[in-house]
């Protein structure tokens, strides 16, 4: 039955067949076939070695003889003694970098311009001069950073050296770092009078503690006290600013409800209070325009009483010998009148509003009923500018002419 099929290798892609059982025996036995040829059968799936089937080669293949594993051993010692020459010159390769690129001699090819610039430092240490010390220590930190000298006599000179200096460099740092904290307070301060002056008086007090924190940390005493005056006034004046505003609001609520005297005393104290913290520089004009008017507009609502006395003073001096009529007057319109024989008359309950102004006249009669011209001036004219009951003396002058019949 003619069922096998042969190709020389799977890249072959020539196929023979189909022969017998015994054509293939005879192929194998003539050597056609050989083991490394590839076989099937009709009812397989895969081809196969024909090495591999038992029926044409029954026999395993020959162990390899002693001459083929010397040349094994003899591979494996040639690959080893490759790999170690290659380890060998890896290790010279990272030798050769380190000692051209990566070896430190940086200590050695500074060690005598070191040593010089450490005299130098020791030697301005001695004489006391610190400005000098300071300009050599700065160099040799420069020069060595954070290096660790390896040579101990070096390492011990700058140790000694660097000790005796870093306390002349800690004095001067905080004394740039005060004078540089004074020059931010006083710009600080500036700043703060100018924000204050422009209205911003929130903003100048925030100012102002930020430079009074500045004074606590550096210890500046003197400009703290300084700055913690200002910020104390600046903060009595926002205060005051902020009373007289409520002030204000209650002096307008009294005169919405027609209570003209409490509004009228509302806007009294808002005005004292505002002469009392105003300083040069300080806006509250308008605050103080509001409450003067407030306080006129409520005054002219108000009437109270006062007392008044009128001194007379005769002419040629002595005392009267006849009657003299007092007269009592408000904005030039005469509201009362004493007769007595006394060169003084004092007028009780004159009603008057703040504004009003209050003149007084003394006429001496003779007793004959003459009247004697006098002088009704007096001292100017009193205006009314407070509540309460105020006693106000008016000094009427010398007669100016004699006596009429």
């Amino acid at each position: 039955m003619s069922d096998w099929y042969f190709r020389q290798n799977p890249e072959h892609e020539e196929v023979e067949g189909p022969i017998s059982s015994a054509q293939l025996r005879s192929l194998v036995q003539s050597g056609i076939i050989g083991r490394a040829h590839e076989l099937r059968r009709k009812d397989w799936d895969r081809w196969v070695q024909a090495g591999k089937v038992r029926e044409l080669f029954p026999t395993a293949p020959p162990p390899p003889s002693t001459q083929s594993g010397s040349a094994s051993d003899s591979s494996f010692e040639g690959r080893f003694a490759l790999g170690l020459a290659a380890v060998v010159l890896l290790l010279g390769c990272v030798f050769l970098v380190w000692f051209l690129v990566l070896r430190d001699t940086w200590e050695s090819d500074n060690a005598t311009r070191l040593q010089h610039d450490i005299q130098l430092l020791l030697g301005a240490l001695d004489q006391g001069d610190d400005e000098r010390s300071l300009e050599h220590y700065y160099l040799l930190i420069d020069t060595i950073g954070d290096r660790a000298l390896r040579d101990p006599e070096l390492q011990e000179a700058w140790t000694t050296a660097a000790t005796r200096a870093e306390p002349i460099r800690e004095r001067h740092e905080r004394a740039e770092e005060r004078e540089k904290a004074l020059a931010e307070v006083s710009s600080a301060e500036r700043e703060a009078a100018q924000l204050w002056t422009g209205g911003q008086k929130q903003d100048a007090i925030t100012r102002l503690d930020q430079a009074a924190a500045l004074c606590a940390k550096h210890g500046l005493d003197e400009a703290g006290a300084r700055v913690e005056s200002t910020r104390s006034l600046y903060r009595d004046r926002v205060s005051a600013e902020s009373h007289v505003k409520g002030l204000l609001d209650e002096a307008a609520a009294f005169e919405k409800s027609n209570e003209w005297p409490e509004a009228m005393s509302k806007y009294q104290q808002a005005i004292d209070n505002i002469n009392r913290w105003s300083f040069p520089g300080e806006h509250l004009g308008s605050l103080l325009i509001e409450a003067e008017e407030g306080r006129r507009r409520a005054a002219s609502h108000v009437r109270f009483t006062v007392s008044v006395a009128v001194i007379s003073q005769p002419y040629g001096g002595g005392v009267p010998r006849w009657s003299v009529e007092h007269e009592i007057r408000v904005n030039g319109k005469v509201v009362d009148s004493i007769t007595n024989q006394s060169m003084m008359a004092t007028f009780e309950g004159v009603e008057v509003v703040v504004g009003d102004k209050i003149t007084a006249r003394s006429m001496w009669k003779n007793g004959y009923g003459a009247v004697a011209t006098t002088c009704d001036r007096v001292n100017g004219d009193w205006p009314v500018v407070s509540l309460g009951t105020t006693t106000y003396l008016l000094t009427i002058g010398e007669f100016s002419s004699q006596f009429e019949d």
